[in-house]
């Protein structure tokens, strides 16, 4: 792979109709799109290097980041944690009918990567605790540092709070900065009341 600066995007998903504490409502999608795309737009005029782009592909910030890079013709990777079936039982049915198109349209014409043991142990070092959505971030930042050559940047669409769940935005924030990454935080509760 030639040298290029690898955009990182790890972010919430969409809320869950029940969740008790907004956090990224799915009225507040237009916004956080344009956040992401203020983000990727900064990082293109700052960077002498071609951009390349990889995320996972849950529906909300995922998502958004593969369709801004798409529309500004930054290249990305798609990274899923568990085959296709299982990542979409998982990451997307829950937002609805128009959320799984937009995840198979990225499909369609990006190149894909499904986390397995056997590309995990190419890029990660981790003990047996660690769990499956704490692999795939490794997977994610331990790719990135071996294939970019040059510069790294972490995108991370998260609301600043500590969490109970294992492997999340707060997880890759945390193993980033343990590497020296460059991270810029769009967190979205800040952007519920702004008009």
């Amino acid at each position: 792979m030639k040298k290029s600066h690898f955009l990182i995007f790890s972010g919430h998903m969409i809320d869950e109709e029940n969740r008790p504490k907004k956090r990224f409502p799915p009225d507040l999608e237009d916004k956080v799109k344009e956040a992401i795309k203020k983000e990727v737009l900064n990082q293109k005029k700052l960077s002498d290097l071609p951009l390349f782009g990889i995320a996972g592909g849950a529906c909300g910030g995922d998502i958004l980041f593969h369709e801004v890079c798409r529309e500004f013709q930054i290249p990305t990777k798609l990274f899923l944690a568990l085959p296709k079936e299982k990542f979409v039982q998982h990451s997307i049915n829950f937002a609805g009918k128009s959320w799984r198109k937009r995840f198979e349209n990225l499909l369609d014409y990006l190149p894909v990567e499904v986390f397995s043991d056997e590309k995990s142990h190419c890029y990660i070092e981790a003990s047996n605790e660690t769990g499956l959505w704490e692999l795939n971030n490794l997977w994610l930042l331990n790719y990135a540092l071996k294939n970019s050559k040059s510069t790294i940047t972490l995108i991370a669409l998260w609301d600043e709070k500590i969490s109970n769940k294992v492997g999340g935005t707060e997880h890759m924030v945390r193993e980033a900065k343990a590497k020296a990454i460059e991270i810029k935080i769009i967190n979205p509760t800040s952007l519920i009341n702004k008009k």
